[in-house]
């Protein structure tokens, strides 16, 4: 029975020694498959801030049009230039009793670029080359008087003209029409076209004639 009972314990010993064995070798091996598990992963990409800005910046250049074809608000407003087309003459003048002093010698409207390009696509698109944009000053509001701007046609019947007819140099067709009791309120001023979180219109700015304004933005003070 002593021999037995040896013989039994030293298998029981060899087994416990493989078992052994064999959990030392899965543990040596566990690591190092976690390692090699995490070092083939795909590396990531750790994306600087000026990497980040690059891409944006490639990015935008490949999404936005033109200058020609888009209207950023950050784009320049006092850019603006025109041609005087046509204007009434001064019997016309004398006769609807304008200012003439107010009006002065070489009254003029800038539009800006982005202006231009926004009546030129919406002639374009409404199949009117004669469309056009009035401009009118009217008596009104806390400060005294407001802008009132409106899509109109050109005149082209050959009657003797009535308003100051403006177009952009390059860019058209691109009419700005003022009557004359407007223009001495307007000379000198800028039309331009912005784009806003709120909506997109045609705007007055740079208006030489007005000074101050109400809180709203809709009425001003004429320096006159």
């Amino acid at each position: 029975m002593a021999l037995n009972f040896c013989t039994r314990s030293i298998k029981c010993l060899a087994r416990s020694q493989r078992t052994l064995n064999v959990s030392a070798i899965s543990s040596r091996r566990v690591p190092q498959i976690l390692s090699t598990a995490i070092t083939s992963k795909t590396p990531r990409h750790n994306f600087s801030s000026t990497s980040i800005l690059k891409a944006a910046a490639v990015s935008q250049s490949q999404s936005t049009p033109s200058s020609t074809d888009s209207f950023h608000p950050l784009s320049s407003a006092k850019s603006g230039s025109s041609v005087l087309v046509s204007a009434p003459p001064k019997e016309k003048l004398l006769e609807d009793e304008v200012d003439m002093e107010a009006l002065g010698s070489n009254p003029s409207i800038q539009i800006t670029d982005r202006a231009a390009e926004q009546l030129r696509s919406i002639s374009v698109r409404e199949n009117d080359p004669n469309l056009a944009l009035r401009l009118i000053v009217e008596s009104g509001g806390c400060h005294g008087y407001q802008y009132k701007l409106e899509l109109t046609s050109v005149n082209t019947d050959g009657s003797t003209p009535e308003d100051f007819l403006f177009v952009h140099p390059t860019k058209q067709p691109s009419h700005v029409l003022v009557d004359p009791i407007s223009m001495t309120l307007l000379k000198g001023s800028t039309v331009d076209f912005t784009t806003e979180l709120i909506g997109s219109s045609f705007n007055i700015i740079d208006n030489p004639q007005a000074k101050g304004g109400c809180g709203c933005g809709v009425s001003w003070e004429a320096t006159v």
